[in-house]
């Protein structure tokens, strides 16, 4: 289970202990989808449903890039069906096109700096018209990435198209040392 960079991605983390610790306390309404980024994660995090979850007919499915549209469609529209509990499903593939409206609770797992993408899958679940209000849940771990993208969705990162010479220099400097 590797990520494209070629490195081992960890089956244990804050996020899969988070989503463990939720099964567990029952606090999950299903359907459930959670939104991710990186296939490996992904794939972590759907054996992490299959194995923790304390309802034995639960059933869990992924969608991201590793299979065939044919089988993303099929999985899909299982789910709108109401024959999944659980969806693992990749932020590219999802986030257009799709009518998730019987989700209950949602959670990010993971979320690109692309704010597109976020507000699009928000967009998915959540339509004119719904009898119930989806739960969100944002998974961020403290001191990785999660932070320069929450940073991102604020606002608050500082634009690559003003930097000048000067904060360039500086901005390289800092990277060699």
């Amino acid at each position: 289970n590797t990520c494209n960079l070629g490195v081992e991605w960890p089956n244990e983390s804050i996020k899969l202990a988070t989503i463990r610790d939720l099964l567990a306390a029952q606090a999950i309404e299903f359907p459930l989808l959670v939104w991710t980024h990186w296939t490996p994660g992904a794939i972590a995090t759907l054996r992490t449903l299959r194995a923790t979850d304390p309802n034995p007919d639960h059933t869990y499915d992924i969608v991201n890039g590793t299979q065939s549209k044919t089988q993303n469609d099929e999985i899909l529209n299982a789910f709108k069906a109401n024959e999944l509990d659980g969806l693992v499903l990749s932020l590219g593939i999802g986030k257009f096109g799709h009518t998730l409206t019987n989700v209950r609770t949602i959670i990010y797992e993971d979320r690109t700096f692309d704010t597109d993408a976020y507000y699009q899958s928000l967009r998915r679940v959540r339509r004119l018209g719904l009898t119930h209000t989806p739960r969100v849940l944002l998974l961020t771990a403290e001191g990785t990435v999660d932070e320069l993208v929450e940073e991102n969705y604020k606002g608050k990162l500082f634009s690559i198209a003003k930097i000048n010479n000067a904060d360039l220099a500086s901005l390289l400097r800092g990277l060699s040392g």
